[in-house]
């Protein structure tokens, strides 16, 4: 995985001292409230309550026009539909109003496009055949606030639409009866981040508009609106972390048959469940369904009653999920195969990379994994015919929705926010649009990867008990991150594969004291540390149970040697990028290797026949060399160009194979010298 820049938070603990002495909190926990700054009394106890408070749902702008619409209908006996979405907060939302509305007594369906037929949000096909159906009120949920085509549609036919989203609005909004979207300018609520499902059970909040029934809606939704919650990764802050609380309580009570038959085949029955095992576990089988084929099955398991065909839909979640997997596994391969024939493309400000005949309901996992594996933000697109869908994910810092808007006049549509996009190009346009968006980034200053540690700790300070306070912490998620906690200057004392070589157990010592650590999905030849390396790991911890007894657990996050310069790494690298590509830089010295230079590397290469792991661990390991690492990069690149070694790219790591060479080698023909020569003599 690429190198990450860690950022320590910085933290008082003189502040922490004394929110503990004034609120009677243990130190720890005062430090992690400080660093996420939870400070005054209100917000303590606010974040720390196990009480429920929720805003008024008729401080939402339309909120009166929607309930009154709605009522009128259920009492007219008009036949609703609900409107959905194909991912976890769009099934979650269609399940939670088509029940609430039903039980109601309304005469209601509920409809979901099919991510590859009609696609996302309302459509004008599907309006028609609605109408065809005797639908005169559309209700979408998770969708609809720029449907101004298809609203004008759907009037034409004498359907009403009321819109409840969350996605941010266009300036010209659609000619619905009511739209319920927190994100309009005139909405009078102050927590704006709901998901798709928060909404929708605003407005169901506002339907009953009794306070007194909060307790019931609790108990018959909550489970819905914590899944789709925590799903589409809204913050999990304020109203969301009270409906998450809330939501994690009834799933634990498995009340809800078809729930119980997911968590069931997922293995989670009976266990402790954290927002992490809804985001790892529960929602991905739910998304899995949206992805590859319809969600209204989703909606039928969560809505029904029996135990057999909960069952049967529950199985073929897990198998679907399965086969997203796979799925995704197949493209990545793809795509790093591609890497490997232009490897050109990886001295670019963004990764774009497409192909045809990949499934669009995955591109966006995969723009993911490559982010983590190549440093840098990532759009992936599934050609098909005449067009194509993209999916893009972005690092910390850069806009990918700002750098696609620029290229919108290639575009039929897109749509996203800083960190993620989507989008649909018809295929003759994709070449234009991929020089357009590097032109966009070649200006902009794009950070790398980073990783917040809320702060150092001791070995000897780590103890079950840290773990418990870091609990009333719960849930965490989006805008409330698990604590994350650095080690430093630790030496590696054992690295031991377990899981069949899939993961790595980890002993770590200093100063007498030791710990064991775990590295998941990390095999021996990618992990690149040696006994007796000094480290720094940043890593989460939890309490395990074995046989009723409680165990610290500590996870490993990400490393590195201690006495590395990552920001000098990471300042070579984007010097390195910029001369590849051809371009001025900054003042960089003396860079260029001499014969001697490539003898030194290529002998140590040649001791190891075949070298595996990243251009930074490479590095650490000829320190004795003095070679800096702009520098080793260059001769990387020379010797692959040569013909001297052979280079590619797996798993995001660095494969080294040297090629036995009779001849003798004219360095000085290269054309990457002469290339990166040429930029440094033009800057001069």
């Amino acid at each position: 995985m690429k190198v990450k820049k860690w950022i320590l938070k910085k933290l008082s603990t003189e502040k922490a001292l004394e929110i503990s002495q004034k609120f009677d909190l243990p130190f720890f926990l005062s430090i992690l409230l400080e660093a996420r700054s939870i400070k005054d009394l209100d917000s303590i106890r606010d974040f720390l309550s196990d009480e429920y408070v929720f805003r008024d749902p008729f401080l939402i702008k339309d909120m009166d026009k929607a309930v009154d619409r709605i009522k009128k209908a259920i009492d007219c006996f008009e036949k609703i539909c609900v409107y959905g979405d194909y991912d976890a907060d769009g099934v979650t939302a269609t399940t939670l109003l088509y029940s609430y509305l039903e039980e109601a007594g309304a005469d209601v369906i509920y409809f979901i496009p099919k991510r590859d037929d009609v696609g996302y949000g309302l459509n004008n096909f599907a309006i028609e055949t609605l109408k065809e159906q005797g639908v005169s009120l559309l209700i979408t949920v998770d969708n609809g606030v720029s449907a101004i085509k298809e609203v004008d549609f759907a009037n034409s036919l004498g359907i009403d639409t009321i819109i409840t989203d969350h996605h941010r609005p266009p300036e010209n909004l659609p000619q619905a009866v009511a739209i319920i979207d927190l994100h309009q300018k005139d909405c009078h609520s102050d927590f704006k981040d709901l998901s798709g499902v928060g909404v929708a059970f605003k407005l169901v909040m506002a339907l009953e508009n009794d306070r007194d029934n909060m307790c019931v809606l609790i108990e018959k939704y909550m489970d819905l609106v914590a899944i789709g919650t925590i799903a589409d990764s809204v913050t999990l802050l304020d109203e969301n972390r009270e409906f998450v609380k809330a939501g994690i309580k009834c799933i634990l009570k498995a009340d809800r048959q078809g729930l119980r038959a997911i968590m069931d085949e997922a293995c989670l029955l009976g266990k402790d469940l954290k927002a992490q095992d809804i985001a790892f576990m529960l929602a991905p089988r739910i998304n899995a369904v949206g992805r590859l084929g319809s969600s209204e099955k989703v909606v039928k398991l969560l809505l029904s009653k029996d135990d057999e065909d909960t069952f049967f839909l529950a199985q073929e979640l897990g198998k679907q999920n399965q086969l997203r997997k796979n799925i995704e596994i197949n493209i990545v391969n793809q795509v790093e195969e591609f890497i490997n024939r232009h490897k050109l493309c990886l001295f670019e400000p963004i990764l774009v990379i497409w192909g045809e005949f990949w499934h669009a309901g995955v591109i966006g996992i995969v723009a993911s994994k490559l982010i983590e594996r190549y440093g840098k933000p990532c759009i992936v697109m599934a050609v098909e015919g005449d067009k194509a869908k993209g999916s893009g994910r972005s690092v910390e810092g850069f806009s990918l929705h700002k750098a696609v808007s620029s290229c919108a006049e290639h575009l039929v549509r897109f749509g996203g926010h800083p960190m993620a996009v989507g989008f649909e190009i018809k295929s003759n346009k994709i070449e234009a649009f991929y020089q357009e968006i590097l032109k966009f980034a070649k200006q902009e200053v794009i950070p790398p990867l980073s990783l917040n540690i809320d702060g150092k700790l001791n070995i000897d300070s780590l103890d079950i008990g840290l773990v418990k306070q870091m609990d009333l912490l719960e849930p965490f998620g989006c805008g409330n991150l698990e604590p994350m906690f650095g080690l430093f200057n630790v030496t590696l004392n054992k690295i031991l594969p377990v899981g069949g070589g899939n993961h790595l157990k980890l002993s770590l010592e200093k100063d007498g004291k030791s710990i064991t650590a775990m590295k998941f999905a990390t095999c021996l030849d990618e992990f690149g540390y040696r006994a007796g390396d000094i480290v720094d790991i940043a890593f989460n911890m939890n309490c395990s149970e074995y046989m009723g007894e409680e165990s610290l657990s500590i996870f490993v996050r990400d490393i590195h040697f201690s006495d590395l310069d990552i920001d000098e790494i990471l300042n070579e690298k984007r010097i390195y990028d910029q001369l590849r590509r051809g371009e001025k830089c900054d003042d960089i010295g003396d860079i260029i290797p001499q014969r001697e230079d490539f003898a030194l590397i290529y002998r140590y290469l040649k001791s190891h026949k075949r070298w595996t792991g990243s251009e930074e661990i490479l590095y650490f390991r000829l320190r004795s060399a003095k070679i800096r690492f702009i520098k080793l990069l260059l001769i990387i690149d020379v010797m692959e160009e040569m013909n001297l070694v052979d280079l590619n790219y797996q798993n995001g790591l660095l494969i080294i194979k040297i090629n036995e060479i009779e001849r003798k080698i004219d360095i000085g023909k290269s054309l990457i010298l002469k290339k990166v020569k040429s930029s440094i003599e033009n800057e001069s």
